[in-house]
């Protein structure tokens, strides 16, 4: 865990919870190759840690092996979810970006 200040945290498309004082969490997983119910059993904890967090108004800094649909995104993004899907088809209509993460699911 690390703390942070959110007067650190300034671009305009990180979520961050509110609040001044912040704790970044960061869980780095493994599993034994070739064992894909560790890998899957390992994804599901990491889908109800998000959950719990969100519920406790945390956010999710995006990189991780959490499979992320459409409407997370949506939530994750809140109100700058229409900036951002504007900017999307302006700046890259081929969806050559982000392809992968299911945003625009």
């Amino acid at each position: 865990m690390r703390p942070l200040t959110s007067t650190a945290l300034r671009a305009p498309l990180l979520r961050r919870p509110r609040g001044e004082l912040l704790c970044l969490l960061s869980l780095m997983r493994t599993a034994p190759p070739g064992a894909p119910d560790n890998v899957r059993e390992a994804v599901a904890a990491n889908r109800a840690l998000y959950e719990r967090a969100r519920e406790l108004g945390g956010v999710l800094y995006p990189t991780s092996a959490l499979p992320m649909t459409g409407e997370d995104w949506r939530a994750h993004f809140g109100p700058a979810w229409e900036t951002l899907a504007r900017a999307k088809d302006r700046y890259d209509p081929h969806s050559v970006l982000t392809r992968g993460y299911g945003l625009w699911a």
